[in-house]
């Protein structure tokens, strides 16, 4: 369950970066999403929680943004200096969150049996 949740994580961001921005959300794959990363409270602890809300919060950034671009008055042109900035911001955060994702689940992915046979391994050397 913990590795489905830390896939959800880089399929979230994968999805919002690699996705044509003017094209619609698709609203029922990324709820899908979020409602797998919200059973995460139930396996991590509150870094790797806190890690994947920053991951939802700005993807819900991202979207958000793209809707306002698509409503916005193309003739304010300060409105459009804003959007522009913040949604080239946004992708560039989720790419580093990307990252960022092995780290932040490393302690809580690891394989004890796993690690502790490497360990075992690498002392008999």
């Amino acid at each position: 369950m913990r590795y489905s949740i830390y896939s959800s994580v880089k399929e979230l961001i994968e999805y919002a970066t690699a996705a044509n921005p003017s094209a619609p959300v698709d609203t029922s794959r990324v709820r899908n999403l979020y409602v797998k990363l919200d059973e995460a409270r139930f396996f991590f602890d509150e870094g790797v929680i806190a890690f994947i809300n920053d991951v939802c919060a700005t993807a819900e950034a991202y979207f958000n943004l793209r809707s306002e671009r698509a409503v916005a008055n193309p003739d304010d042109t300060q409105n459009w200096i804003w959007l522009a900035d913040q949604l080239a911001s946004c992708p560039k955060r989720l790419r580093d969150l990307y990252a960022a994702a092995p780290a932040a689940f490393e302690s809580s992915l690891r394989f004890d049996q796993v690690t502790t046979k490497k360990s075992r391994d690498i002392a008999k050397r």
